[in-house]
């Protein structure tokens, strides 16, 4: 990882929260060549977005009561490519995506509601390219593919569910703020 890019995520990111523990336990801090900077910078953007709250990624390194608070997870960032977890050509095989959760104290606050406050500032987030919606995490990630991504607009972020493309949205700044369900 590169200088600058280590300095900005001191005390926000920690290599561990973004790979699983086989790739930690063989490359350590060299695990970081496995992500791509672009979602080094996107994920602590999203920690800072969310300054007052906990952005949980993966917590496989993290004590045992975290563990059983938030939840015990080891690939919400990058996967190996034969993890049988996700698609196949999944962004996080690439090193770019993750899925987290955001909490305020003992609370879990829902997905849904994540996501909203996400796409009422896109324009805050230059980097993110698409987003899952429909489950009950986050998903964001920096791929922009149209061979694998069929309606993919530069631009716009793309929102797609387990069946496949959603719809887009435009990253305009500010934005008029989005209530409904999405």
């Amino acid at each position: 990882m590169d200088e600058h890019l280590h300095r900005r995520t001191k005390g926000l990111l920690q290599i561990t929260e973004m790979v699983p523990p086989e790739i930690y336990n063989e490359l350590g801090e060299k695990a970081w060549d496995a992500i791509h900077p672009e979602l080094v910078s996107l994920v602590c953007q999203i920690k800072d977005f969310f300054k007052d709250k906990q952005v949980i990624i993966n917590t496989w390194a993290s004590s045992t009561s975290d563990q059983r608070k938030y939840g015990y997870f080891t690939e919400r960032g990058y996967r190996n490519p034969e993890s049988t977890t996700g698609a196949k050509n999944s962004a996080h095989k690439k090193g770019k995506a993750f899925d987290f959760d955001v909490w305020e104290g003992s609370r879990r606050i829902d997905s849904d509601n994540v996501r909203k406050q996400l796409m009422n500032h896109l324009y805050l987030f230059p980097s993110l390219k698409a987003m899952e919606i429909k489950v009950n995490w986050t998903h964001l990630d920096i791929m922009f593919d149209q061979s694998l991504r069929s309606g993919q607009i530069a631009g716009e972020v793309y929102l797609f569910d387990t069946h496949g493309f959603c719809g887009s949205i435009p990253k305009t700044s500010p934005r008029t703020p989005i209530t409904g369900g999405i």
